[in-house]
């Protein structure tokens, strides 16, 4: 726990010392949580690093070029052979683990400079809600870190640049072609309190009529399928709602506070209730809330625009509200809140309490 809380306090403390210079905060706030990531004990997170991933790496430094390219999994050929790559410089897993993180640091780091209009709460949230997935998920955070440059092409309106970049992202975790409805979701619905019709919807159709989704993942997704009849994905229905909170709770503030919506916007609110939409698919199959993750991470840029730019002194108090109060408390409450939220649920859900360095193990 304690690392956890010195975390919180040292991006406060880089907020402060950098005042509005956001490229310098956005930098070394990047530089901190790689350090966290890169230097963490493998058995931290659920079990993918320790077990699967540990696994391939020992597989493709013993294995030849040609196994790669012919491997028993189409969908894991890129990344396999990614690590071959890797480790054709290091043996050494913890060098690996370090390397795969670099790309998605870079790509969140990337996201809050270029978007947030307050890169302090788009960080705090990422942390919450994202980062300690990178921890476990180091294939799907590979795709993630592609998936966090193709937003710009939406709102570029450019959407064979924007299928090109997912199509990428899919070669390394097949689960990314998801992210090929965020265009025309985002670009031909317009947000409104339809919105949140779309994500009643999804939860009563998945709590209520499961078996609508298992017979699709059966039709379409056959390897899928046969994870859940193997045991492998959790399809006991058992998933907890309560992290729908967290992304519902964003949606709605930016909704009642953001004032003078633009087409950015509106993209983000639109992926905000595809986030949703898809982390009510694990009340079928619990890993499928994998799928919120694409559309999840814009939530850290969505949530920023509730709020003005810190001022060059960077203390909270000076935060310029458009003279709302009641936006200061809510600034207060959130960034609160959202340190909670990962402190008391998210650590312990993703097995990463107590936090170990690699040479604790």
């Amino acid at each position: 726990m304690a690392v956890y809380i010195i975390l919180f306090v040292l991006l406060f403390a880089l907020h402060c010392a950098f005042g509005n210079n956001k490229i310098a905060f956005c930098i070394s706030a990047g530089v901190l949580l790689y350090a966290l990531i890169s230097l963490r004990s493998i058995t931290l997170g659920v079990y993918d690093t320790s077990g699967i991933y540990l696994q391939n790496f020992n597989y493709v430094q013993s294995t030849s070029w040609n196994n790669i390219w012919t491997y028993k999994l189409p969908s894991q050929v890129a990344f396999l052979a990614i690590t071959k790559f890797i480790s054709l410089f290091s043996n050494n897993y913890q060098v690996y683990l370090a390397i795969i993180a670099i790309p998605i640091v870079v790509a969140v780091c990337n996201l809050i400079y270029k978007y947030s209009d307050e890169p302090l709460i788009s960080f705090v949230s990422y942390i919450s809600l994202y980062w300690l997935y990178s921890f476990f998920l180091l294939r799907q955070m590979l795709a993630l870190s592609i998936i966090a440059y193709s937003v710009k092409y939406i709102y570029r309106r450019k959407p064979i640049q924007f299928a090109a970049l997912v199509l990428a992202a899919s070669a390394i975790h097949n689960t990314a072609i998801i992210f090929l409805i965020a265009y025309p979701f985002c670009r031909f619905v317009k947000f409104g309190y339809q919105n949140y019709f779309f994500i009643l919807a999804s939860f009563i159709l998945t709590k209520f009529a499961p078996s609508i989704v298992t017979n699709y993942i059966g039709k379409y997704f056959p390897v899928q399928s046969s994870y859940i009849s193997h045991g492998i994905y959790n399809s006991s229905g058992d998933f907890s709602a309560f992290g729908l909170v967290p992304p519902l709770a964003i949606l709605v503030l930016a909704h009642i506070f953001k004032k003078n919506q633009s087409v950015k916007d509106d993209i983000l609110f639109n992926l905000s209730t595809l986030s949703m939409v898809t982390y009510c698919f694990a009340f079928v199959v619990s890993d499928l809330y994998r799928l919120s993750i694409y559309f999840g991470l814009f939530n850290i840029i969505l949530i920023s625009k509730v709020f003005k730019k810190v001022k060059k002194t960077g203390s909270i108090d000076s935060v310029d509200f458009d003279n709302d109060e009641i936006l200061l408390y809510i600034y207060v409450v959130l960034i609160i809140a959202l340190i909670a939220y990962f402190l008391l649920r998210s650590v312990d859900n993703m097995n990463a309490m107590p936090y170990l360095f690699f040479w604790q193990n």
